[in-house]
């Protein structure tokens, strides 16, 4: 079978599957007493569509600066098997593995509730036993096993996620969006149906009248699902990448008598961008433009998330101008 018809059959299994999701989901809001073998085939119809989601990822070509850091299971319980420290001391080879599970630890905790978080640090980032969490918690050792598991989940999920938005983004930088919102675990069925409709050209009041509901509650799945998506392609922000490629943003036409600042806001673009186009003509101190930001904005204090956020990249980016400020610096 040929790779073509193999990614066509997937996507129909999937298309099947997601429509029985669907009606099982119905039926089991329909009726709140719902018997367990309903929930059951939920699970079970959930995993099939994990399944074939994963298939349709091996079927695209690797690209290679992402095929090492593939989240299958037995990469990810390699972070579960670690402490904080232990992350922290991984010998030079890990480097570039350990940079990708730190942004998403940075950026895959915001999917966690607070005891979650609470109870990940304690474990996982500060190393402490299950025992001892529960001890100095004051419940019961099974409990902080549970809400480990599931803070674990969520950055697994996060984790597929943001993976999935590496394998979409195409040669030019921009994003098949498309394929984010079919394959993506992050939304619920409805939030896929009133993106892929959006993504069509629906209104909002044709997506309401194809799915049967009111248009104030179509605008509301939309924003949510708009919302679960922002938090995957955030740093990875076509628009602007089209704007260089389209040759809106050139290097040579830019009036670098005004600061990086000015200039991102002049053509409404992040200042990463501003950095990656001045980064062989402005140094200060023998480092780029990027990495004197992210130096100085570490040196008062920030954290690499809200460093990325600042500057609209990705964390992953963060660090490693970091250590290459830090390695300018020495």
């Amino acid at each position: 079978m040929s790779g073509t018809s193999a990614e066509s059959g997937y996507r129909a299994d999937l298309e099947r599957l997601r429509e029985k999701e669907a009606a099982l989901l119905a039926q089991l809001e329909g009726s709140p007493a719902a018997p367990y073998r309903l929930r059951y085939e939920l699970e079970l119809v959930r995993e099939m569509i994990r399944d074939t989601r994963a298939a349709l990822r091996r079927l695209r070509p690797s690209r290679p600066r992402t095929k090492r850091y593939s989240l299958d299971g037995q990469t990810w319980q390699w972070l579960e098997r670690q402490t904080w420290e232990q992350l922290e001391s991984m010998d030079r080879d890990n480097r570039a593995r350990l940079e990708w599970m730190r942004a998403v630890v940075d950026d895959g905790t915001s999917e966690m509730t607070s005891r979650q978080q609470q109870v990940f640090g304690l474990v996982y980032r500060d190393g402490k036993k299950v025992k001892d969490v529960a001890e100095e918690l004051g419940v019961d050792p099974s409990t902080i096993s549970r809400t480990a598991r599931r803070a674990v989940e969520k950055l697994r999920r996060y984790a597929e996620g943001r993976e999935l938005v590496r394998t979409c983004t195409r040669g030019d930088g921009s994003i098949d969006l498309r394929r984010v919102v079919e394959e993506t675990a992050l939304i619920t069925p409805r939030q896929r149906q009133v993106l892929l409709l959006t993504l069509d050209g629906y209104s909002r009041g044709r997506v309401a009248a194809a799915l049967g509901v009111d248009p104030t509650t179509a605008g509301r799945t939309l924003r949510r699902g708009e919302k679960r998506l922002k938090k995957l392609t955030h740093y990875l922000n076509s628009a602007e990448l089209r704007a260089i490629r389209n040759r809106k943003l050139r290097a040579d036409a830019l009036d670098w008598r005004k600061s990086c600042k000015e200039l991102a806001v002049k053509y409404g673009v992040s200042l990463w961008v501003v950095y990656k186009l001045t980064a062989g003509t402005r140094r200060w101190e023998g480092m780029t433009a990027l990495q004197y930001d992210v130096w100085k904005r570490h040196q008062a204090g920030e954290s690499a998330k809200t460093i990325a956020q600042a500057l609209g990249m990705d964390v992953r980016n963060v660090y490693q101008a970091l250590a290459r400020a830090k390695k300018a610096a020495a």
